[in-house]
């Protein structure tokens, strides 16, 4: 597709969405990325236009029901901490910074998600409440496509981690409702036990998305990250020189 058809296809699903509630209602659950727009912008549309093959009449209607989920899911405008406090007591997702690329950096220490204590709607919020807030503390200037950068540290990872629901979870939502966010997902020393649950996971993952999904290891990994992540952003067992940052502590620092 060239810049003037998406401009186009841009053009018309922004005429299809006119005198429906989308908007409203994304702006009720206080969508990701647009609390400080004006509309609906081109970046955000195309998002949607590109989850759907440039398709206007799928991505509209993808986009529409999308609203009405995220008015439910999150009807106060924002996932607040006392919604998420035990799984942000675990310590498990940390916010680093940006990479190279100026995409923010998500780290997850797998295992430190221990299924027999988590509460699946819980989790499935903290999901979405580290996605909300990675996105809109990105500098869209830096970083245009809009994307992030995540790595899994399995290490440790054991059957008290071993979460079906969980990992679906993580990707439906960056499917259905984040599209296009995915920049790269590095999954860091995957033991047996986590190759097991990825091989009943992995049916249910997008080809795109899933194309994004690395899996990594050893000194290759490290050099690797060493590439694509400044080392004053990596943390130091990952062969940087950062402290991990829980993300609820890097919400409280300046951009």
């Amino acid at each position: 597709m060239t810049a003037a058809d998406l401009q186009a296809a841009i053009q018309s699903l922004r005429a299809r969405l006119d005198g429906t509630q989308a908007e409203a209602l994304l702006r009720k659950g206080g969508e990701a990325g647009l609390l400080q727009q004006a509309g609906l912008d081109d970046p955000y549309l195309a998002r949607w236009l590109r989850a759907e093959k440039n398709n206007v009449d799928r991505a509209a209607a993808r986009l529409l029901k999308h609203a009405e989920w995220r008015a439910e899911f999150v009807p106060n405008g924002s996932i607040a901490k006392a919604e998420v406090e035990r799984e942000l007591a675990s310590q498990k997702s940390f916010l680093q910074g940006t990479d190279k690329h100026g995409r923010p950096v998500i780290v997850m220490l797998a295992k430190r998600h221990l299924r027999a204590v988590r509460d699946v709607e819980e989790t499935k919020r903290f999901i979405c409440y580290v996605l909300d807030a990675t996105i809109n503390r990105m500098d869209h200037k830096l970083n245009q496509s809009g994307t992030l950068t995540s790595i899994f540290d399995l290490r440790g990872f054991g059957m008290d981690n071993y979460d079906f629901a969980t990992l679906r979870n993580v990707f439906d939502l960056l499917q259905y409702h984040y599209p296009e966010r995915l920049g790269m997902l590095y999954m860091y020393e995957a033991g047996v036990v986590f190759q097991g649950l990825w091989k009943l996971v992995s049916p249910f993952v997008d080809p795109v998305t899933k194309a994004k999904v690395r899996f990594v290891s050893g000194a290759a990994a490290l050099a690797e990250f060493a590439r694509q992540i400044d080392p004053k952003i990596l943390p130091v067992d990952l062969g940087g020189m950062s402290e991990l940052i829980p993300i609820d502590q890097a919400l409280q620092r300046p951009l």
